[in-house]
């Protein structure tokens, strides 16, 4: 049997579509206030977005980037980026932690300086 690109492309899209799915649905879940008059489309868009964000951070597994995206609403698009994120962007570009080990520290920070 012989897979072609195609037939790949078509594959990694499905994937796609499946994730910014589950995504979308995690994200109105969690945030029903933050992301009531947020379109759909917009949040798709978010979403894709945020998975690109999360590859240069090293994030790479759904289950982190989901919670990823889960800062991205909580602090905004630029989160890691701004002075009122550094925070995360330092912990978010450390090499010698895994994703989970990224992940933990965010939610580390967040629960002793933020709440």
């Amino acid at each position: 049997m012989i897979i072609r690109d195609v037939q790949i492309k078509e594959f990694e899209a499905a994937a796609r579509r499946r994730f910014e799915a589950i995504a979308i649905a995690k994200l109105r879940n969690e945030y029903p206030e933050r992301l009531e008059h947020t379109p759909d489309e917009r949040l798709r868009a978010d979403v894709r977005i945020g998975w690109e964000s999360a590859g240069q951070y090293g994030l790479t597994d759904e289950a982190w980037v989901l919670e990823f995206l889960g800062y991205i609403v909580q602090f905004g698009s630029d989160f890691g980026c701004t002075p009122e994120t550094a925070w995360g962007g330092r912990i978010l570009e450390r090499t010698d932690l895994t994703e989970e080990q990224k992940i933990a520290e965010l939610e580390g920070y967040v629960v002793r300086y933020l709440i």
